[in-house]
């Protein structure tokens, strides 16, 4: 059904859409529209739904609500303006 294919998200459908998010970044033309076609089996409400609950995560974080795990030692390096760049050619 439509509400469970809006809450649960498969790790393609989650790479989809991040990959989504970038080749159609705001203010692109019809942009959840193209958005949702690149995401197989989502709809435009499903994607904004998606998309606010992201938003509302990395709100969360940047205020420190949100506990960020440490994978390495090295960790704090990644809060140097640098590890934009190298996060940027990632996506």
């Amino acid at each position: 059904n439509g509400a469970e294919s809006s809450s649960s998200w498969s790790w393609a459908e989650d790479k989809a859409f991040e990959t989504a998010l970038v080749i159609y970044p705001d203010g692109t033309a019809d942009r959840w529209e193209k958005i949702a076609a690149s995401v197989q089996g989502k709809t435009v409400a499903e994607v904004k739904i998606h998309y606010a609950l992201l938003v509302e995560d990395v709100n969360a974080i940047e205020a420190d609500l949100i506990e960020v795990p440490s994978y390495s030692s090295s960790a704090s390096t990644m809060k140097h303006s640098g590890s934009a760049k190298s996060n940027a050619k990632k996506a």
